[in-house]
């Protein structure tokens, strides 16, 4: 992954290294706020390496993060239509087609046809469903650490990170938005 900087350098971001990102912003700001700004995109990098890495469910296929989490809506709300799950996942109806018709090809899907022939009802087929509870626990561990980290954090520990994480999710609306 390449992060732009302000005047275009582009840093190349490895795993475990922000080294290169944090040399360049100690330049132009605070050398503790820019090594948080470089922890900060260094954990944006590998949520997306996690999130392109296909891993399997316990079926043998790899699913990618993206396959899953369209699974796990459909586990959550049988019977939801195409329109309803891009609702749901803030994704758009074309985006979410498509990946439905990936998943259908997997014979992870169900597409059942409605009464009125334009719309039709998602359901998990039975590999479906072994993906989508193979996926809940996968869930359940990384809300178990989740919850530990919480749980060893004192109450204004866990205020200053509520004001950061909003603050951020803000920030990227906006720039969703321009």
């Amino acid at each position: 992954m390449y992060i732009r900087g302000f005047s275009c350098i582009r840093f190349r971001m490895s795993e475990n290294n922000f080294l290169p990102l944090y040399s360049y912003l100690t330049k132009i700001m605070n050398p503790e706020v820019a090594r948080m700004v470089a922890m900060f995109m260094n954990i944006l990098h590998t949520y997306s390496i996690i999130e392109k890495k296909p891993r399997d469910y316990g079926i043998g296929i790899k699913l990618t993060l993206s396959e899953v989490q369209i699974i796990t809506q459909i586990g959550d709300n049988p019977g939801v239509n195409l329109t309803q799950l891009a609702d749901i996942t803030c994704v758009t109806r074309g985006a979410i087609s498509q990946m439905i018709v990936k998943l259908a090809g997997k014979k992870l899907v169900v597409k059942d046809q409605t009464k009125n022939n334009k719309e039709f009802n998602l359901n998990l087929s039975e590999t479906g469903k072994t993906v989508y509870l193979n996926s809940q626990e996968i869930r359940r561990e990384v809300f178990t650490f989740a919850q530990s980290l919480y749980s060893a954090a004192t109450p204004h520990d866990r205020e200053m990170v509520k004001r950061l994480f909003g603050a951020i999710q803000e920030n990227l609306k906006e720039r969703i938005n321009t």
